[in-house]
């Protein structure tokens, strides 16, 4: 058994980019500033604002900054003029119970985008901004997003862009065979990648151990991303996952030098 046959191939063929920036701009006399069109289980949508340039000038710049951990989640307001933060919000959360050992798992649609959501409502709140788009009320404009994210995790999505079962955190460690398995034929395979280090950590492994664990619901899955790119997946409403070089230096089977797949998986 090659078992790394199971891990790429048309599963995780991910577009890369340079950044993490959800930044949109659009022609003529309106800048879409954010556009957040995610939609949550509960019915509730993010805020999208749209100001016009006159509306612009009038207000101070601001960019959010995301960070979706595994304890919880926290998002910042940083206005550029004041060189300050203007309004912060923050939810937490914690791994599902469980009695198997090394386990670590989280629900993504249960677990981070209701607190990204309940983030960005406060966060829209304490701004001023309106749900309709209409900031005229408020002192600033958003101008961007950064998100940034746990590394290493797995999850595993289904055609439709949905979780076929919990994410696995970087923290989770069942895949302690699987690892091994890998590095072993790496290292046979004489890989000039630096992909000879693996640990259950890494996302290659929890993809095997699926395979191995889970393979009616490996069957299902069309896609294996990591946390920050389901994040970045839901918040854009994108039609198919993207990653950076940076988040999937960590995956164990991304050359980040290279920026490609390993040629051997």
């Amino acid at each position: 058994e090659n078992p790394y046959e199971y891990l790429v191939h048309k599963k995780t063929t991910l577009e890369t980019m340079n950044c993490n920036f959800i930044v949109s701009f659009s022609y003529g006399s309106f800048i879409l500033f954010l556009h957040l069109s995610y939609t949550s289980h509960f019915g509730a949508t993010a805020f999208s604002v749209m100001s016009s340039t006159t509306a612009e000038m009038k207000t101070k710049a601001v960019f959010l900054g995301i960070d979706v951990g595994t304890q919880g989640t926290k998002i910042v307001a940083y206005c550029l003029q004041d060189a300050s933060i203007v309004a912060k919000a923050s939810r937490s959360y914690d791994v599902m119970p469980t009695d198997v050992p090394g386990r670590a798992e989280q629900d993504p649609s249960t677990t981070w985008m209701p607190a990204i959501e309940d983030c960005l409502m406060e966060v829209g709140h304490a701004l001023q901004l309106e749900h309709n788009g209409n900031s005229e009320s408020s002192s600033y404009t958003i101008k961007g997003v950064g998100v940034s994210g746990q590394q290493h995790g797995m999850v595993a999505l289904d055609s439709q862009l949905e979780p076929l079962r919990p994410a696995k955190l970087w923290c989770d460690v069942e895949a302690v065979q699987e690892a091994k398995d890998l590095q072993e034929y790496f290292q046979s395979q004489q890989d000039e990648g630096n992909l000879d280090f693996l640990t259950p950590s890494f996302t290659a492994p929890k993809i095997l151990w699926m395979k191995r664990n889970e393979p009616e619901l490996y069957a299902k899955t069309k896609w294996f991303i990591l946390p920050h790119d389901y994040v970045i997946l839901k918040l854009a409403n994108l039609r198919r996952p993207t990653t950076d070089a940076g988040d999937a230096s960590g995956n164990g089977f991304f050359l980040a030098a290279q920026r490609e797949n390993s040629p051997i998986v």
